[in-house]
């Protein structure tokens, strides 16, 4: 609000609209006098993971809280077809997903943060590889006080943040030794739960860099069905899955959505472990 008032945009480009906050957000830049634009930053749903949601989930998708843009943009046809559906009518168009468009670049990626900055910057041991680890379940800490029934996606990252910590710990004890580990959190994650158990196990977290920069800089990621592991793919870092957030469901709408499918899948820790042992790079 507070960049708002002081810059007086034309436009204001937001992420996807999913809570009272936000939607009361958005008709405040509009009563400004800007317009307001939502650009969704993850793949969201289509056609065959649409049909196989229950009426509520249907709901979070066309909008919980009904709220009113001038224009949304999305990654693909059917998002865009289904978001049609609403009642409120604003337009929709997809324009493919400019944060993996950008690592597709390599004067681009050139740009970016060195490896020998990040090595820098968080101590590493310029003669090991190091393990990035994505932090997954990223609404646990985004709305605390929205923790209600249509919020309830927030409450139930917590047990899988305890199982991601879990993981961090053995990848450390297995691995340590081999490996510099740098774990980087979900925009709006609270850094405070994950400081509190890494610190004494002397494990780095980056919260400051692009995900590219983080990315380009590392050797191997491991993450649990994140949109970020495409720019890896296409950087050709190796990546293995670990636990899937997108399990419970969201907006995606099933288990199985193509965001589980990117990277290989570690069945446990040990399998993990293997799997980091036999990587190519």
């Amino acid at each position: 609000r507070d960049s708002v008032l002081e810059l007086k945009p034309d436009v204001v480009v937001l992420p996807p609209i999913r809570n009272p906050y936000a939607r009361d957000f958005a008709q405040t830049c509009k009563d400004f006098g800007c317009a307001v634009l939502t650009r969704h930053t993850e793949a969201s749903c289509d056609w065959q993971d649409y049909k196989q949601m229950d009426e509520k989930t249907k709901m979070e998708i066309l909008g919980a809280f009904r709220y009113v843009v001038d224009c949304e943009i999305v990654w693909g046809q059917d998002e865009a077809e289904i978001l049609g559906r609403r009642t409120n009518k604003f337009p929709v168009i997809p324009v493919g997903s400019f944060v993996t468009d950008v690592y597709k670049d390599p004067d681009i990626v050139a740009k970016y943060l060195s490896k020998e900055a990040l090595y820098q910057k968080h101590n590493l041991d310029a003669t090991k590889r190091t393990i990035l680890i994505l932090s997954a379940w990223g609404f646990i800490d985004s709305s605390p006080d929205l923790s209600v029934d249509p919020q309830i996606a927030c409450t139930k990252d917590e047990d899988g943040r305890k199982i991601w910590l879990e993981m961090i710990a053995a990848v450390k004890t297995a691995l340590g030794d081999k490996y510099n580990i740098l774990v980087t959190l979900h925009p709006n994650v609270a850094i405070e739960p994950y400081k509190a158990f890494l610190d004494p196990l002397e494990i780095q977290i980056n919260t400051e860099n692009k995900a590219i920069e983080l990315v380009k800089n590392c050797d191997i990621v491991i993450h649990a069905g994140s949109t970020t592991a495409v720019g890896a793919h296409i950087l050709g870092k190796p990546c293995i899955q670990y636990g899937d957030q997108n399990k419970k469901g969201g907006w995606e709408g099933r288990a199985d959505t193509w965001m589980s499918k990117i990277s290989p899948f570690a069945k446990d820790l040990s399998d993990l472990i293997e799997k980091i042992n036999i990587a190519e790079f």
